[in-house]
């Protein structure tokens, strides 16, 4: 799916079927979304977000915890690879100046 520059992050994960997804990570699938596109393209700000204007980390965080039942244990990860340099974009002090390791 493409989206372009007048959408806002609410609006890109509601019509990127975001939510779809979390309410089948929470039923337990493996989910991942991946966004690929020019440097400077807004991608890392789309998720990221700012205080005025909270990212889709933020939207799918929020609906993973509307979800959840007291008896379920969910891992998720938001990374971000970069120049060949994975960082963990919830914790992006975690990787230190190399990044995070890939493991297979």
């Amino acid at each position: 799916m493409v989206h372009d520059a007048s959408l806002t992050d609410k609006s890109i994960y509601e019509t990127g079927h975001l939510q779809e997804l979390i309410g089948k990570f929470v039923e337990g699938y493996n989910v991942a979304v991946l966004t690929y596109g020019q440097t400077g393209s807004g991608k890392t700000f789309a998720f990221e977000g700012s205080k005025d204007s909270p990212g889709i980390i933020f939207h799918a965080i929020k609906e993973i915890f509307a979800h959840r039942s007291s008896s379920t244990v969910l891992k998720c990860s938001f990374i971000q690879i970069y120049n060949e340099r994975i960082t963990d974009m919830l914790t992006p002090e975690l990787g230190g100046e190399r990044g995070l390791k890939m493991r297979w």
